[in-house]
């Protein structure tokens, strides 16, 4: 039999999205509203919905949110049109958004009706509650990718560093470096961080001038085992050395953005691919859709994994974490993208390479944040079971959902 959905609109859709993207015999959806402060929320709802062939078939506005005669008699009036234009349908009631007097009018008017099913989205569990008849409980299963879940979370990819199988291709080709040039020295990287990071950043300038060829600093001294790399990283022809001046020229602004810190990135993404993620995005550029200012704000994903309807957020920093204010702002970025892009099935992760210990007095304080914004670390040492890291976050994500 086929089904219509009723969404209670509020401040987060993707309980609504999960559970009517898993219905294969949804006919459409009917928006209940309480007023019209979540009018974009609606219209988001209802757009993500149409580009999966979902129709919106009624929308209700109650204009009050938190009166519930007023919420009680929407909702009757709802159930009149649902029996007069949808009596061969069964009707599924989600209560999991709105405010708590709508979830209770709506509840209250449905529960008994011989049509309907309420349900209800447990974040936790991530099962789908049939209120009505809980032997009907179901499992989540993989319906979005990030691009459905970032959009949900109202940020419009503009660009990402992957869209075909040329731009994988591309990746591959310097692979190799990351395996056997950088990662067996990781215990030396900070010599290969030193070097190039400074260089790689003023390679493009704040208004855009682009300058291949950098000093590199006038007392660098070369380690030996910056030698090494460097010596192993020529056949990739990725820079050119002027000793006698002091400078490196890099052959392209990518090979600049690969050696100053691109390659951590690129690391943890050929990890988050071995570990069997469904949905892996690397460089991810876009703009939120700003309500209060109507003026969209920029950000960029280093990676963003999505695994059976739920979100990792990746950030890699390849830098010397020996400036405290610095070290404070890459973990408030952390914490804002987690809250905005995350929403209830986010989680977040700082890729380092250097080590942050909580008995350093540089680093202490970085430390105490991450684990009050609960956000994982993993750094240097660790960053060789990084892709153990990406395997237990699906394992995690497999344990309490269903795979389509």
């Amino acid at each position: 039999m086929q089904t219509i959905h009723v969404c209670l609109i509020s401040e987060s859709i993707l309980p609504n999205l999960i559970p009517a993207f898993m219905d294969e015999n949804i006919a459409g959806i009917i928006s209940f509203s309480g007023d019209g402060k979540q009018k974009k929320k609606r219209q988001l709802l209802t757009q993500l919905l149409e580009e999966r062939n979902i129709p919106l078939l009624k929308s209700m506005n109650a204009n009050n949110s938190f009166d519930l005669p007023t919420l009680i008699q929407c909702a009757n009036e709802l159930k009149d049109w649902l029996e007069k234009n949808a009596s061969d349908k069964t009707w599924k009631i989600n209560v999991t958004g709105g405010t708590k007097p709508m979830a209770l009018a709506i509840y209250s008017v449905f529960q008994a009706h011989t049509n309907s099913e309420v349900i209800y989205q447990d974040t936790q569990s991530l099962t789908l509650r049939n209120l009505t008849a809980p032997a009907k409980d179901q499992p989540n299963y993989s319906v979005i990718n990030y691009d459905t879940y970032l959009a949900a979370q109202r940020f419009n990819i503009t660009q990402q560093a992957i869209y075909d199988q040329d731009d994988l291709d591309h990746l591959m080709a310097r692979k190799w470096i990351i395996d056997q040039v950088l990662m067996p020295n990781m215990w030396q990287i900070y010599h290969f961080t030193s070097f190039f990071n400074r260089p790689a950043a003023s390679v493009k300038s704040k208004n855009g001038h682009v300058n291949l060829t950098q000093p590199f600093p006038q007392k660098f001294k070369f380690h030996d085992a910056l030698e090494e790399m460097l010596a192993d990283m020529q056949p990739a022809n990725l820079f050119t050395l002027d000793r006698d001046k002091r400078t490196i020229t890099f052959y392209d602004e990518e090979a600049a953005a690969f050696l100053g810190g691109g390659w951590l990135e690129e690391y943890a993404y050929w990890c988050a691919l071995e570990a069997g993620i469904e949905y892996v995005g690397l460089n991810v550029y876009g703009e939120w859709d700003m309500q209060a200012t109507n003026k969209p704000a920029s950000n960029e994903f280093d990676l963003v994994c999505c695994h059976n309807n739920q979100l990792l957020v990746v950030e890699c920093k390849a830098l010397a974490f020996n400036d405290e204010v610095k070290g404070q702002d890459i973990v408030n970025k952390i914490e804002a993208l987690k809250s905005k892009a995350g929403g209830v099935y986010g989680k977040s992760l700082l890729v380092a390479c250097d080590k942050l210990q909580a008995e350093n007095k540089h680093t202490q304080h970085i430390v105490q944040r991450l684990n009050d914004y609960k956000i994982d670390l993993k750094q240097r040492k660790e960053l060789k079971h990084l892709t153990k890291y990406f395997e237990d976050w699906r394992t995690k994500c497999d344990r309490h959902l269903k795979t389509a």
